[in-house]
């Protein structure tokens, strides 16, 4: 495993040659000897190179929130729903990981806005970190968050909170529901997608790399490709989900089987598709979706286009939605 690499100036701390030197030799005949030992234990391993980190290291790690790695110098924007638990899970933090478990920072999970995770970014030594998300088809996702939630996979906080906004009501229902007052904020897992994308002080999309959770593949080579290393284990976690999701259908009873086969946009009441192409308009416009899911066929909208191209497009959908008095920025 891979712990802070020296080339890589995620800490701007100021240490002298000497200094640097002695804990250098003094952190290699640690590890020589730890790994000699007969009983070596890699945890025990992870708490030596933890420990040799500087205060000033230690400062500066304690403002990182969320999906940010600075062994890859990678912030990853995990908007719920779209896949990025996947990416969380991956060894691409797995050192963060070991940092948040000691407590020397933040926890890894949860849903941060671009503008909150690059706080202070020039003095924390993350500006130049690669930024990417992932993104998904608004209905596909508001259906998937709908079932999570109302589901049994979730957790004890979003259980009760979906208790207590949802109840009883269907999918139709919610979304009648969320009409009629206003969408006000529930849950986080059905809030818009831009806003967790854009900065807030001057309206500028603030992440470089858009992957669609429609071309996994793709999406992930790329992310590879502009951190310059290899995640498999982000495939071979895709793969456990989607077997496990094949497993826990195969064990349906019948009625259930048919509940959960009527969960695709083109299934849905054309009244509540209308209203969740209203709501979610900004994130339809920005990303290019059409009203229906074409499928996996299609590229990816953030091929080939970084935050600058998402900016123009951003200034353009508020343009073209204001002139047709969409109100795309109210509600969560």
């Amino acid at each position: 495993m891979l712990f802070f690499n020296p080339t890589i100036q995620a800490f701007p701390t100021q240490k002298s040659k000497k200094t640097k030197l002695v804990r250098l030799l003094a952190l290699s005949l640690g590890l020589v000897a730890l790994i000699k030992a007969p009983s070596f234990d890699a945890c025990r391993l992870n708490r030596m190179l933890l420990s040799n980190l500087s205060e000033e290291e230690l400062r500066i790690m304690k403002e990182d929130n969320g999906a940010i790695s600075r062994e890859n110098k990678l912030v990853y924007v995990h908007i719920p729903k779209t896949g990025g638990s996947t990416v969380e899970r991956s060894e691409l933090f797995t050192t963060e990981q070991e940092y948040a478990h000691a407590g020397y920072r933040r926890p890894i999970g949860g849903h941060h806005r671009i503008d909150e995770m690059m706080h202070e970014s020039d003095s924390r030594g993350i500006s130049d970190f690669v930024t990417a998300t992932t993104i998904r088809h608004p209905c596909q996702r508001f259906i998937s968050a709908f079932r999570y939630v109302t589901g049994d996979k979730c957790n004890g906080g979003d259980t009760i909170a979906a208790e207590k906004f949802i109840g009883n009501r269907t999918l139709h229902d919610f979304v009648e529901y969320m009409e009629e007052e206003g969408w006000p904020h529930t849950m986080v897992h059905f809030m818009k997608m831009y806003p967790f994308l854009i900065h807030d002080d001057h309206m500028t999309f603030g992440v470089d790399n858009v992957l669609c959770e429609a071309q996994w593949e793709e999406g992930v080579q790329r992310l590879e490709s502009a951190i310059g290393a290899t995640s498999n284990r982000i495939r071979t976690l895709r793969r456990m989900e989607e077997e496990m999701a094949l497993s826990t259908m195969a064990h349906l009873k019948d009625d259930h089987k048919l509940a959960n086969k009527h969960e695709t946009c083109a299934d849905l009441e054309p009244e509540t598709r209308k209203a969740l192409e209203s709501h979610y308009a900004m994130d339809y416009c920005l990303f290019g979706f059409a009203t229906l899911p074409k499928g996996g066929e299609d590229s990816c909208v953030g091929t080939g286009k970084d935050k600058n191209w998402f900016t123009v497009k951003y200034q353009e959908c508020r343009r073209i939605l204001n002139e047709h008095e969409i109100a795309w920025n109210s509600g969560t």
